[in-house]
């Protein structure tokens, strides 16, 4: 009598240890999660192939310099999706506030595994900002970091109405559906 009830006893426990650990996301069954953080995917990760250097083109050739620059812009853009190669278009591949060329150094950001460029929202979500076109620069880490420490994470830009979609307002520094900008929403 003792083995059955054992072995009920523990199919429980690994019932509760499943359960407890695993989940399900969207399609994906038997996620490994914590509760707050899911187990890094390896299947999520793009396969980008790589480009290989014409003939003789040498990176130690002065007159090979533009070739260098347009196969790394090449490179970077393969890594975005969706909205991030537009972001970069519409900057014409310079950063939004030194208006120097995005490209990353290579030397500078060997043995890191973070990237020397960010998407950069000028209204901030904190105030309503939406990840749209519109409100969105790519820049480079230093430069956002120094227009932080200048002016904190939650700064409008001088005219925010430009970075506005259709449909919205800027309304007491907050931006809100157009609907809600109507003056009787505005008295009290």
């Amino acid at each position: 009598a003792g083995r059955p009830a054992n072995r009920k006893k523990n199919l429980r426990s690994l019932i509760d240890n499943a359960t407890k650990y695993f989940t399900q996301r969207g399609s994906r069954h038997w996620v490994f999660t914590d509760g707050q953080r899911d187990l890094f995917q390896m299947a999520a990760v793009p396969i980008i192939r790589h480009i290989k250097v014409q003939g003789r083109r040498s990176p130690f050739r002065p007159a090979d310099a533009a070739y260098y620059v347009r196969r790394r812009q090449q490179l970077l853009m393969r890594r975005w999706s969706g909205l991030q190669p537009r972001i970069v278009a519409k900057t014409e591949g310079r950063c939004g506030l030194c208006a120097r060329p995005i490209l990353e150094d290579p030397v500078q950001h060997q043995g890191r595994s973070e990237s020397g460029v960010r998407f950069h929202l000028m209204i901030p979500p904190s105030l309503g900002g939406q990840a749209t076109l519109a409100n969105m620069f790519v820049t480079h880490r230093w430069c956002q970091q120094q227009y932080f420490r200048r002016f904190g994470h939650h700064h409008l830009p001088d005219n925010p109405t430009r970075f506005l979609q259709q449909g919205e307002a800027l309304v007491e520094g907050r931006v809100v559906p157009a609907s809600q900008s109507s003056p009787a929403h505005h008295s009290g």
